[in-house]
């Protein structure tokens, strides 16, 4: 195809082979982009569209992880003080259901040593138990929420 430039009068060449290029690119990334939402894959930077497609509520689902010293005194554990490796306990949880018991008593006996590890012994009083709830929190009314006992990974781990 060609075209006269308007300045200078001479004949322009398009290269037609751009051209076939950029309509395959775009039908590629198209086809991808459509197989993700029908797949549901979250493959950066195309989306399956999780975030958005569930119905949303006022309330919303947490997980709290408590130690329960000897004296029966219950805290929750600073993850937040943890390494960056402990930090995504709830990701762990979520599976939980998932894991033997004693996958479970894993987890928990490695939170109770970082906990122990990362806290003076006046602080900690150390740990016989290790408790996890489920929590549901209002969003409109903040600490409304309740909480139901989910686990228990009693004083059983062989490092203590």
């Amino acid at each position: 195809m060609s075209a006269t430039s308007t300045r200078t009068g001479r004949a322009v060449v398009e290269d037609e082979q751009a051209g076939r290029g950029v309509k395959a690119f775009v039908a590629l990334f198209l086809a991808v982009f459509v197989a993700c939402g029908l797949f549901q894959l979250e493959a950066w930077p195309f989306s399956g569209w999780a975030l958005f497609s569930h119905l949303r509520t006022d309330e919303r689902p947490a997980w709290l992880v408590t130690g329960v010293a000897a004296d029966g005194h219950e805290r929750p554990i600073p993850f937040s003080t943890f390494p960056a490796a402990y930090r995504g306990h709830q990701h762990v949880i979520n599976g939980f259901d998932d894991l033997s018991p004693d996958e479970r008593e894993g987890a928990c006996a490695a939170w109770a040593a970082e906990w122990a590890r990362t806290a003076s012994e006046a602080d900690l009083g150390g740990v016989d138990e290790i408790r996890v709830y489920a929590v549901t929190d209002s969003i409109r009314h903040p600490g409304s929420g309740q909480r139901h006992l989910r686990y228990v990974c009693p004083d059983r781990w062989p490092d203590r």
